[in-house]
């Protein structure tokens, strides 16, 4: 985030016979006054105004720091500098979405950009996820000026249908990142055998019957991955 400097001092001094009053005081963005001024400096008498550094966009900060009121002040401005030091970052692209996958298993990866857009390096504090997604990343705890790392995201869903989540990178950007929007369907194979029983007619023993089929079908909305199949007993399939 945004740093504020540490405070410098201007002093006011009235030098003159006649008290004077201060109309206004005027100063470019990124600084903030504070008045220790009262609005009428008496003869002989001095106030104090504090001015702080506290930039919110990556800029130069020069500028000038003007005093106006009814007497002739000499020097009646002062000039300002300095130089912000912010982080930034961009994360991209803002939403990831999953193909179907079933239940239980794991997605193909989907990968992320995260990028330092700031002048000093990007310093991570976590990036997470939410839901049935999980991360890796090669970011390490601080992405330096420039540069990007990648974010690795897979889907591994553990219930049917819509599922959604987050990606969430904290660090010191002075614009926090937004949540990054997750999403995928779990999908599950329903397999039937049909017909569910098969019989066989009398057969001569050490003889093969003449062959029956049967169908296997997948009434289910995601693949069925089939690892064997086999038969038991005085059974064979081809």
């Amino acid at each position: 985030m945004g740093t504020t400097s540490a405070p410098q001092l201007v002093t006011v001094t009235n030098t003159g016979s006649f008290a004077f009053f201060i109309n206004q005081f005027s100063f470019p963005g990124g600084y903030h006054v504070t008045n220790n001024c009262p609005n009428l400096v008496n003869p002989g008498t001095s106030c104090t105004l504090s001015i702080l550094f506290a930039p919110t966009t990556i800029q130069s900060g020069s500028g000038t720091f003007s005093i106006s009121g009814d007497f002739a002040a000499t020097p009646s401005s002062v000039s300002l500098s300095g130089t912000a030091d912010l982080s930034g970052a961009t994360l991209s692209p803002a939403a990831l979405m999953f193909a179907s996958q079933n239940v239980g298993s794991a997605s193909a990866p989907q990968t992320m950009t995260l990028s330092s857009t700031g002048n000093v390096p990007l310093n991570l504090t976590s990036i997470q996820t939410t839901g049935d997604f999980s991360q890796t990343n090669n970011c390490g705890t601080s992405v330096a000026v420039a540069a990007s790392c990648t974010i690795t995201v897979s889907f591994s869903p553990t219930a049917h249908g819509s599922r959604t989540g987050t990606l969430t990178v904290s660090s010191d950007a002075n614009t926090p990142l937004p949540s990054v929007t997750l999403s995928g369907t779990g999908t599950a194979p329903t397999a039937a055998w049909s017909p569910a029983s098969v019989t066989f007619a009398d057969q001569l023993v050490g003889t093969a019957s003449v062959s029956q089929a049967v169908t296997l079908t997948n009434s289910g909305d995601g693949p069925l991955s089939i690892t064997t199949i086999a038969a038991t007993g005085d059974f064979t399939q081809p």
